[in-house]
């Protein structure tokens, strides 16, 4: 979504914590101020010029005192480097909520499949309604980026961490996921990376899922 075509009001927040995820991550966490929005809504975080803006899913619930956003720092970018050096005290503007990736209110089962920070948006479904009990896939390369898997993996009725560079055991959720009985009367959240949502919609087809039971939201990194 383009940044401009927002017409909602533009917000001033206070970074709270920053905290390092894993090598690479780290998670914003700001003064809510006063902002509603549904589970898996993002906002758009501002910087001086209009090319800096960038849009991240809050990972926090719909009732949660705070905000939490789960970056990734991306090498000689820049914005996140900039948000990597942000200290408790120090202002934020964003504007939101936007975004369509939100939680569904249907009665269908419901499988997230993610890779590395698109799990974000997990975090806000079961933090407002814990009893979601998901089928949850998450592809990382390291599983120290397995983000939030403590707090998450007890909320899930299965969870499948995906470690690409595993010396042991490497698997992808694209490798993982048509081992599994995939039913036809879920609701697939995939979100993360292009490659990963446009094979694992091929498979989700293959497997007679309809179209209106995906839900996606690629991630951009740059």
């Amino acid at each position: 979504m383009d940044p401009d075509s927002l017409t909602v009001l533009r917000r001033r927040s206070a970074v709270i914590a920053n905290r390092p995820m894993a090598l690479g991550a780290f998670e914003l966490e700001l003064s809510r101020a006063h902002l509603d929005f549904k589970a898996g809504a993002e906002i758009v975080i501002h910087g001086q010029e209009q090319y800096e803006d960038r849009i991240y899913s809050l990972a926090n619930g719909e009732r949660d005192p705070t905000l939490r956003l789960l970056i990734r720092l991306i090498p000689g970018g820049v914005t996140t480097p900039r948000l990597a050096k942000l200290v408790p005290g120090d202002a934020v503007e964003f504007t939101g909520p936007t975004g369509s990736f939100l939680l569904r209110n249907d009665d269908r089962p419901i499988w997230f499949i993610a890779t590395g920070t698109g799990i974000a948006p997990l975090r806000s479904f079961v933090r407002t309604v814990p009893h979601l009990r998901p089928v949850v896939l998450h592809g990382v390369r390291q599983a120290e980026e397995l983000y939030y898997r403590d707090e998450l993996e007890p909320h899930c009725s299965a969870y499948y961490p995906c470690v690409s560079r595993d010396p042991k055991s490497p698997q992808r959720v694209t490798t993982r996921l048509p081992s599994l009985r995939i039913p036809t009367d879920a609701t697939f959240y995939l979100c993360g990376s292009q490659p990963m949502i446009h094979d694992v919609t091929k498979i989700l087809a293959a497997h007679n899922i309809p179209a209106d039971q995906i839900v996606a939201e690629p991630y951009f990194f740059w």
